[in-house]
Protein backbone atom coordinates (compact mmCIF):
# COMPACT_ATOMS: atom_id res chain seq x y z
CA UNK A 1 0.00 0.00 0.00
CA UNK A 2 1.68 3.39 -1.18
CA UNK A 3 0.03 6.30 0.84
CA UNK A 4 1.24 9.74 0.22
CA UNK A 5 0.90 11.55 4.37
CA UNK A 6 0.02 15.50 4.09
CA UNK A 7 0.38 17.64 7.40
CA UNK A 8 0.80 21.05 8.87
CA UNK A 9 1.82 20.36 12.86
CA UNK A 10 0.74 24.09 14.73
CA UNK A 11 1.79 22.35 18.10
CA UNK A 12 4.71 20.32 18.00
CA UNK A 13 3.19 18.64 21.22
CA UNK A 14 1.70 16.69 18.55
CA UNK A 15 4.93 15.73 17.14
CA UNK A 16 5.46 12.53 19.12
CA UNK A 17 2.19 11.21 18.14
CA UNK A 18 2.32 11.67 14.01
CA UNK A 19 6.07 9.84 14.21
CA UNK A 20 4.51 7.15 16.19
CA UNK A 21 1.12 7.05 13.31
CA UNK A 22 3.74 7.32 10.83
CA UNK A 23 6.26 4.71 12.58
CA UNK A 24 3.31 2.28 12.97
CA UNK A 25 2.18 2.22 9.43
CA UNK A 26 5.71 1.48 7.73
CA UNK A 27 5.98 -1.22 10.65
CA UNK A 28 3.05 -2.72 9.01
CA UNK A 29 4.59 -2.42 5.04
CA UNK A 30 3.14 0.72 4.46
CA UNK A 31 5.61 2.81 2.01
CA UNK A 32 4.86 6.39 2.68
CA UNK A 33 5.81 9.77 0.10
CA UNK A 34 5.54 12.47 2.90
CA UNK A 35 5.00 15.82 1.90
CA UNK A 36 8.75 17.53 2.41
CA UNK A 37 7.83 21.30 3.99
CA UNK A 38 6.15 18.70 6.85
CA UNK A 39 8.52 16.29 6.47
CA UNK A 40 11.89 19.14 7.25
CA UNK A 41 9.09 20.82 9.93
CA UNK A 42 9.16 17.66 12.32
CA UNK A 43 12.76 17.08 11.88
CA UNK A 44 13.88 20.56 13.06
CA UNK A 45 11.36 20.00 15.80
CA UNK A 46 13.45 16.71 16.84
CA UNK A 47 10.94 14.27 15.15
CA UNK A 48 12.50 12.86 12.29
CA UNK A 49 9.90 10.56 9.96
CA UNK A 50 12.68 8.76 8.30
CA UNK A 51 10.59 9.26 4.98
CA UNK A 52 13.06 9.50 1.88
CA UNK A 53 10.22 9.88 -0.43
CA UNK A 54 8.87 13.30 -0.71
CA UNK A 55 6.52 15.40 -2.40
CA UNK A 56 6.38 19.31 -2.86
CA UNK A 57 3.27 20.07 -4.40
CA UNK A 58 0.71 18.69 -6.75
CA UNK A 59 2.78 18.51 -9.85
CA UNK A 60 5.26 16.03 -8.14
CA UNK A 61 2.07 14.14 -5.76
CA UNK A 62 2.48 10.67 -6.39
CA UNK A 63 -0.25 9.93 -8.97
CA UNK A 64 0.19 6.25 -8.06
CA UNK A 65 -0.48 6.65 -4.39
CA UNK A 66 -3.51 4.60 -3.08
CA UNK A 67 -4.29 7.35 -0.18
CA UNK A 68 -3.17 10.82 1.25
CA UNK A 69 -3.66 10.81 4.78
CA UNK A 70 -4.43 14.35 5.91
CA UNK A 71 -3.07 14.73 9.65
CA UNK A 72 -4.12 18.15 11.32
CA UNK A 73 -7.54 20.07 11.52
CA UNK A 74 -10.38 20.21 8.82
CA UNK A 75 -8.23 22.84 7.10
CA UNK A 76 -5.53 20.38 6.35
CA UNK A 77 -8.35 18.08 5.03
CA UNK A 78 -9.34 20.67 2.44
CA UNK A 79 -6.40 21.65 1.60
CA UNK A 80 -5.37 17.87 0.73
CA UNK A 81 -8.04 18.42 -2.25
CA UNK A 82 -5.23 20.59 -4.64
CA UNK A 83 -2.95 17.84 -3.91
CA UNK A 84 -5.16 14.80 -5.18
CA UNK A 85 -7.63 16.95 -7.09
CA UNK A 86 -9.68 14.98 -10.38
CA UNK A 87 -6.94 11.92 -9.62
CA UNK A 88 -9.45 9.82 -7.82
CA UNK A 89 -7.07 8.92 -4.83
CA UNK A 90 -9.17 9.19 -1.84
CA UNK A 91 -8.38 10.75 1.18
CA UNK A 92 -8.04 9.91 5.16
CA UNK A 93 -8.03 12.78 7.69
CA UNK A 94 -6.88 12.24 11.07
CA UNK A 95 -7.74 14.56 13.65
CA UNK A 96 -4.58 16.85 15.14
CA UNK A 97 -6.44 20.04 15.34
CA UNK A 98 -9.62 21.15 17.51
CA UNK A 99 -13.12 20.21 16.19
CA UNK A 100 -12.13 18.30 13.32
CA UNK A 101 -16.08 17.84 11.43
CA UNK A 102 -14.87 16.63 8.72
CA UNK A 103 -11.74 14.37 10.03
CA UNK A 104 -13.15 11.09 11.19
CA UNK A 105 -10.54 9.50 13.57
CA UNK A 106 -8.38 10.86 16.55
CA UNK A 107 -4.70 10.85 16.33
CA UNK A 108 -3.94 8.63 19.32
CA UNK A 109 -6.47 6.17 18.19
CA UNK A 110 -4.53 5.13 15.62
CA UNK A 111 -4.44 1.07 16.93
CA UNK A 112 -8.04 1.11 16.22
CA UNK A 113 -8.28 2.15 12.80
CA UNK A 114 -4.89 1.15 11.04
CA UNK A 115 -5.18 -2.46 10.38
CA UNK A 116 -8.85 -1.71 8.82
CA UNK A 117 -7.34 0.43 6.77
CA UNK A 118 -4.70 -1.85 5.51
CA UNK A 119 -6.50 -4.90 5.06
CA UNK A 120 -9.73 -2.49 3.24
CA UNK A 121 -12.15 -2.31 5.93
CA UNK A 122 -13.01 1.19 5.70
CA UNK A 123 -15.76 2.77 4.08
CA UNK A 124 -15.11 5.34 1.33
CA UNK A 125 -17.33 8.06 0.36
CA UNK A 126 -17.62 10.71 -2.32
CA UNK A 127 -18.41 14.14 -0.98
CA UNK A 128 -19.88 16.59 -3.28
CA UNK A 129 -17.47 19.42 -5.16
CA UNK A 130 -18.09 22.38 -6.47
CA UNK A 131 -16.47 24.32 -9.20
CA UNK A 132 -15.58 27.76 -10.00
CA UNK A 133 -15.13 30.31 -13.18
CA UNK A 134 -14.87 33.69 -12.48
CA UNK A 135 -15.41 36.53 -15.60
CA UNK A 136 -13.28 40.05 -14.60
CA UNK A 137 -10.74 38.56 -12.79
CA UNK A 138 -7.66 36.01 -12.19
CA UNK A 139 -7.86 33.29 -9.93
CA UNK A 140 -4.57 32.35 -8.18
CA UNK A 141 -5.68 29.01 -6.89
CA UNK A 142 -7.37 25.57 -7.58
CA UNK A 143 -11.17 26.68 -8.31
CA UNK A 144 -13.13 23.96 -6.67
CA UNK A 145 -14.02 23.35 -3.18
CA UNK A 146 -15.20 20.80 -0.72
CA UNK A 147 -16.86 23.02 1.71
CA UNK A 148 -18.05 26.55 -0.10
CA UNK A 149 -17.41 29.28 -2.34
CA UNK A 150 -17.92 32.28 -0.99
CA UNK A 151 -17.78 36.01 -2.12
CA UNK A 152 -17.21 39.00 0.95
CA UNK A 153 -16.60 42.30 1.35
CA UNK A 154 -12.72 43.08 2.61
CA UNK A 155 -13.57 46.91 3.41
CA UNK A 156 -15.68 48.83 4.96
CA UNK A 157 -19.53 48.77 3.55
CA UNK A 158 -22.02 46.63 1.80
CA UNK A 159 -21.50 44.68 -1.18
CA UNK A 160 -24.18 45.07 -3.73
CA UNK A 161 -24.35 41.41 -5.59
CA UNK A 162 -26.39 40.20 -8.34
CA UNK A 163 -27.43 36.31 -7.48
CA UNK A 164 -28.93 33.93 -10.49
CA UNK A 165 -29.73 31.00 -10.23
CA UNK A 166 -29.84 29.06 -13.93
CA UNK A 167 -30.33 32.12 -15.23
CA UNK A 168 -32.95 33.23 -12.84
CA UNK A 169 -32.03 36.65 -10.99
CA UNK A 170 -33.16 36.34 -7.56
CA UNK A 171 -33.27 40.17 -6.00
CA UNK A 172 -30.13 42.21 -5.55
CA UNK A 173 -28.51 41.09 -2.22
CA UNK A 174 -27.22 44.28 0.08
CA UNK A 175 -24.87 42.05 2.53
CA UNK A 176 -21.30 41.45 3.28
CA UNK A 177 -21.50 38.60 0.87
CA UNK A 178 -22.68 35.25 0.11
CA UNK A 179 -21.47 31.74 0.62
CA UNK A 180 -22.23 29.06 -1.85
CA UNK A 181 -21.87 25.88 0.17
CA UNK A 182 -22.42 21.95 -0.37
CA UNK A 183 -23.88 19.70 2.58
CA UNK A 184 -20.80 19.13 4.01
CA UNK A 185 -20.16 22.54 3.95
CA UNK A 186 -23.19 23.54 6.08
CA UNK A 187 -21.45 22.92 9.29
CA UNK A 188 -18.87 25.00 8.08
CA UNK A 189 -19.16 28.71 7.45
CA UNK A 190 -22.47 28.77 6.40
CA UNK A 191 -23.64 27.53 9.86
CA UNK A 192 -22.08 30.53 11.53
CA UNK A 193 -23.52 33.19 9.77
CA UNK A 194 -27.03 31.52 10.34
CA UNK A 195 -27.54 28.38 7.21
CA UNK A 196 -29.09 25.51 7.63
CA UNK A 197 -27.71 22.04 9.30
CA UNK A 198 -27.65 20.02 5.44
CA UNK A 199 -26.80 15.54 5.87
CA UNK A 200 -24.23 15.05 3.57
CA UNK A 201 -25.42 13.10 0.74
CA UNK A 202 -28.44 15.42 0.01
CA UNK A 203 -28.51 16.47 -3.34
CA UNK A 204 -28.37 20.26 -2.85
CA UNK A 205 -26.40 23.45 -2.58
CA UNK A 206 -27.09 26.18 -0.04
CA UNK A 207 -26.39 29.92 -1.12
CA UNK A 208 -26.25 31.80 2.44
CA UNK A 209 -25.96 35.78 2.74
CA UNK A 210 -23.55 37.17 5.18
CA UNK A 211 -25.20 39.84 7.37
CA UNK A 212 -27.50 40.91 5.00
CA UNK A 213 -29.13 44.43 5.43
CA UNK A 214 -32.35 42.93 4.66
CA UNK A 215 -35.06 41.21 6.82
CA UNK A 216 -37.05 39.26 4.77
CA UNK A 217 -33.48 37.66 3.21
CA UNK A 218 -33.18 34.20 3.97
CA UNK A 219 -30.53 31.57 3.25
CA UNK A 220 -31.87 29.38 0.04
CA UNK A 221 -31.49 25.56 -0.74
CA UNK A 222 -31.89 24.36 -4.44
CA UNK A 223 -30.58 21.62 -6.29
CA UNK A 224 -27.24 20.65 -6.68
CA UNK A 225 -27.83 20.23 -10.45
CA UNK A 226 -28.00 24.53 -10.40
CA UNK A 227 -26.06 26.86 -11.79
CA UNK A 228 -25.44 30.00 -9.23
CA UNK A 229 -23.77 33.07 -10.90
CA UNK A 230 -22.83 35.64 -8.32
CA UNK A 231 -22.02 39.22 -9.59
CA UNK A 232 -20.27 42.30 -7.87
CA UNK A 233 -22.31 45.12 -8.52
CA UNK A 234 -21.10 47.71 -6.30
CA UNK A 235 -18.38 48.08 -3.24
CA UNK A 236 -14.87 48.78 -3.38
CA UNK A 237 -13.97 44.61 -4.56
CA UNK A 238 -14.25 41.62 -2.68
CA UNK A 239 -12.80 38.73 -1.28
CA UNK A 240 -13.43 35.45 -3.73
CA UNK A 241 -12.63 32.30 -1.12
CA UNK A 242 -12.91 28.61 -2.59
CA UNK A 243 -12.46 26.63 0.74
CA UNK A 244 -9.48 28.27 2.93
CA UNK A 245 -7.89 29.47 -0.66
CA UNK A 246 -8.79 33.46 -1.29
CA UNK A 247 -8.43 36.07 -4.01
CA UNK A 248 -9.16 39.89 -4.18
CA UNK A 249 -11.47 40.38 -7.07
CA UNK A 250 -12.86 43.79 -8.67
CA UNK A 251 -16.22 45.42 -8.57
CA UNK A 252 -17.75 43.55 -11.91
CA UNK A 253 -16.49 40.83 -11.19
CA UNK A 254 -19.19 37.58 -12.22
CA UNK A 255 -18.97 34.15 -10.76
CA UNK A 256 -20.26 30.93 -11.79
CA UNK A 257 -20.73 27.93 -9.62
CA UNK A 258 -21.55 24.80 -10.40
CA UNK A 259 -21.78 20.85 -8.81
CA UNK A 260 -18.34 19.58 -10.30
CA UNK A 261 -18.64 16.18 -12.46
CA UNK A 262 -16.28 14.24 -9.89
CA UNK A 263 -16.49 13.94 -6.29
CA UNK A 264 -14.33 14.32 -3.25
CA UNK A 265 -13.53 10.65 -2.13
CA UNK A 266 -12.77 10.24 1.78
CA UNK A 267 -12.19 7.34 3.92
CA UNK A 268 -13.89 7.07 7.11
CA UNK A 269 -11.43 5.88 9.56
CA UNK A 270 -14.26 5.54 12.31
CA UNK A 271 -17.95 5.01 12.42
CA UNK A 272 -17.98 9.17 13.21
CA UNK A 273 -21.68 8.98 12.15
CA UNK A 274 -22.72 12.58 11.40
CA UNK A 275 -25.86 12.82 13.96
CA UNK A 276 -23.17 11.92 16.21
CA UNK A 277 -20.91 14.48 15.00
CA UNK A 278 -23.81 17.23 15.39
CA UNK A 279 -24.40 15.96 19.04
CA UNK A 280 -20.91 15.14 20.05
CA UNK A 281 -18.56 17.92 18.42
CA UNK A 282 -21.41 20.92 17.92
CA UNK A 283 -22.57 20.25 21.18
CA UNK A 284 -25.95 19.99 20.07
CA UNK A 285 -28.82 19.02 22.57
CA UNK A 286 -26.01 20.26 25.05
CA UNK A 287 -28.71 21.73 27.50
CA UNK A 288 -29.38 20.52 31.35
CA UNK A 289 -32.92 19.58 30.77
CA UNK A 290 -32.18 16.89 28.42
CA UNK A 291 -29.11 15.57 31.08
CA UNK A 292 -32.13 15.47 33.85
CA UNK A 293 -34.76 13.71 31.67
CA UNK A 294 -32.55 11.60 29.86
CA UNK A 295 -31.06 9.75 33.26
Amino acid sequence: MKTAVFGRMSHHTDCAQVQKLVSDLKGRGVEIICYAPFADEMARAGFPLATPATFSDADDFPRDADLLLALGGDGTLLTSLTFVRDSGIPVAGVNFGRLGFLTSANAGDGRLWIDDLIEGRCRTVSLMLLSLECEGAVLPFYPYAINEISLQKQAYGMLRIEVAIDGRPLPDYWADGIIVSTPAGSTAYSLSVGGPIVKPGCDVVIITPIAPHNLNVRPLVVPASSTVTLRLLDGSGALVSADNRSSSVPTGTMLRIARCEKGFRTVLLSDNHFVNALRDKLLWGNDLRNKTFNR
